[in-house]
Parts: C-alpha cells; sequence; structure tokens
C-alpha cells in the first residue's frame, strides 16, 4: 500500500495555491496555442460557432460586447480563418452519420 502523507492546513493551502497557478499557466499557454493557429500563414480552418455561444451570458454586458466585437474583428481581419455562426434551428447532422436513422 502506499505511504499516506499528512499535511497542515498551512502546507495543504500552499500546494492547493501551487496546482492553481500550474494549471493556470497551462491553460494560458493552451489558448496561446490555438489562438496562433488562427494565424499560421497557409492556414484554413473553419470555426463553428453556435448561436448560443453569442447570446449566454456568461459576464457584464460590456465584456460581452467587447467579445462579441472581437469576433466581429477577426473575421472580417482574418484570412486563415472562415467564422461561420450556426443558429438554434439549424440542422447540423451529417448526411453521412446513421445515428438516428
Amino acid at each position: 500500500m502506499g505511504q499516506r502523507h499528512r499535511h497542515q492546513p498551512a502546507e495543504l493551502l500552499e500546494l492547493l495555491d501551487r496546482a492553481r497557478i500550474e494549471y493556470a499557466s497551462f491553460r494560458e499557454r493552451a489558448r496561446l496555442r490555438r489562438q496562433a493557429i488562427l494565424y499560421e500563414p497557409g492556414g484554413d480552418i473553419t470555426v463553428l460557432l453556435g448561436e448560443g455561444a453569442l447570446r449566454t451570458r456568461i459576464a457584464s454586458d460590456p465584456t460581452m460586447r467587447v467579445q462579441r466585437e472581437h469576433i466581429a474583428r477577426l473575421a472580417e481581419t482574418l484570412t486563415t480563418a472562415t467564422i461561420v455562426v450556426t443558429p438554434f434551428t439549424a440542422d447540423l447532422r451529417s448526411q453521412h452519420s446513421t445515428a438516428g436513422r
């Protein structure tokens, strides 16, 4: 059986803080890698953005407005990506899918 470690509350808090920092750093690096793909020369990517992603309020109105404006700017300026907004009413089932047949 594995060895059990006993930590004091202060040690646990420090471990938790370090884990949070490492996870935040990992998430930031992953976000930057995903963002870099949009600007790679010769790239060709299609982004399907559901209407719900634009309408769901996950931040304040000013923050959401800035996010929508950012997406609109990307749609106008990116030559390596196509941004498609799919409405709630879109039927996104693949013609090749056998599910539900």
